[in-house]
């Protein structure tokens, strides 16, 4: 985000006082846009077409995307070819963390969820290339802000393969020119797949479209930011992960999903992967964004004592300001999927009193959501195993530990309310 305090003869304190109330009131506003409500379908549905191997547009012009990328605004990632060999050498898609599988997180940095590919054209028909995803991949389409389809595109569920190159037509109306006007198209990724660019007729064009006034957000925790167990099918479900659904209810679609599975401030999954820490200089302070929504923790309960846990919480913030002292931080409690004694567990009260604590020392910056005093999570029943006792009959999944389609909505939700309650209190902060 643009805001350029420097040439006013402020100092750097000032400079980033200034950038934070303009950070929070863009942030403000963008919420009053969306009212925190999540996407819906809309009214008038194009005709979408069965993937194709080629092009069915007479004359077809490809806007490719690796070629002429800048005819698309492309977010959530670092954006680069797919592959040296054909047909990924046709495509571009997004790496967003660094999980440190390989012991080094700079040598096997991965796609995770959530980037977007964003351009208008004013064409009646045109057809999207891309590589197929496997069961979890592909991509949700908006155009003017409201989903055209249910559920995934370019999703190895419709039988696919995965990895194959395909055209998906998107026609509106009889295609005609009647039908011409300027649309913004969303390719919203869920988490493997990859974009070649769009075909159009002759006569029509793409261009980006970069949101006025957009933020730079990054949602960063473990895998209950995408995570899914649920009995209805991955691809069908109307809306996407908690990570990637809070850039569409805080109206910021320019968002990276940071969040690797099983690790922690101090968990490293057995020494299988990196801790919060240790990718932290790739996965947050790179992408220099303007909103970290921090939701990690609960993979650490346990593994060390409160005071260690908050000073690890607080040097990872103050690594982040030391790079933009201007960045905005709202900070939860663990996520949790299951509330009931998971709320009070004093593992878990650790976790949130340690990032509470650290989040204190900041005030100008960080705002901290107490989720485990406000009970989000209740109940100890599950999807599968209902027990009438709370929310988690619909929110856990069958492995009592990850949110089905609807948990990930509802925490979401919960998140996004959260954050626009402590807006007000942060911007008198300053």
């Amino acid at each position: 985000m643009a805001l350029d305090f420097a040439a006013r003869g402020l100092t750097a304190a000032e400079t980033a006082r200034s950038r934070r109330i303009g950070i929070l009131s863009t942030l403000r506003r963008s919420m009053e846009r969306t009212g925190l409500s999540a996407p819906e379908m809309a009214a008038a549905l194009p005709a979408i077409s069965a993937p194709a191997t080629a092009s069915i547009i007479g004359s077809s012009v490809l806007h490719s995307a690796l070629s002429e990328p800048e005819q698309f605004h492309l977010t959530g990632g670092v954006w680069s070819v797919a592959g040296p060999q054909y047909p990924k050498n046709q495509f571009v898609r997004p790496m967003t963390v660094h999980p440190g599988i390989s012991g080094d997180p700079a040598a096997d940095a991965q796609q995770g969820q959530g980037q977007r590919v964003r351009f208008v054209s004013w064409a009646p028909a045109l057809e999207l290339r891309v590589l197929y995803g496997d069961a979890f991949g592909g991509f949700r389409l908006k155009v003017d802000g409201e989903y055209v389809h249910l559920g995934l595109l370019g999703n190895s569920s419709d039988g696919t393969p995965v990895g194959a190159p395909r055209v998906i037509g998107v026609n509106w109306g009889d295609g005609s020119a009647t039908e011409r006007r300027a649309r913004v198209y969303e390719l919203e990724w869920s988490s493997n797949g990859a974009f070649g660019g769009v075909y159009t007729a002759p006569e029509y064009d793409v261009q980006p479209a970069k949101p006025v006034n957009g933020l730079n957000l990054l949602v960063h925790g473990d895998s209950m930011l995408s995570t899914v167990f649920d009995t209805a099918t991955f691809a069908n479900a109307a809306q996407p992960s908690q990570g990637t659904l809070l850039a569409n209810l805080l109206g910021q679609p320019d968002c990276w999903v940071s969040g690797v599975g099983g690790t922690g401030w101090v968990n490293d999954n057995g020494g299988a992967k990196a801790t919060f820490g240790a990718r932290q200089a790739l996965d947050v302070i790179a992408p220099a964004p303007d909103v970290i929504i921090e939701l990690g923790g609960r993979n650490d309960g346990g593994l060390i004592s409160q005071i260690e846990l908050e000073g690890l919480v607080r040097a990872w913030i103050a690594n982040v300001l030391a790079s933009r002292p201007d960045t905005i931080i709202f900070m939860s409690g663990p996520i949790l999927s299951r509330g009931g004694a998971e709320n009070s567990a004093a593992s878990n009260i650790a976790v949130r009193d340690a990032k509470r604590n650290a989040a204190a020392s900041f005030p100008r910056n960080v705002a901290f959501i107490d989720n485990l005093a406000r009970k989000w999570s209740t109940g100890s029943g599950r999807q599968t195993a209902p027990l009438g006792d709370g929310n988690a009959d619909w929110c856990t999944g069958a492995d009592s530990a990850h949110f089905t389609h609807e948990g990930h909505e509802f925490c979401a939700s919960q998140v996004a309310h959260s954050i626009a309650a402590a807006v007000g209190p942060l911007i008198a902060a300053q």
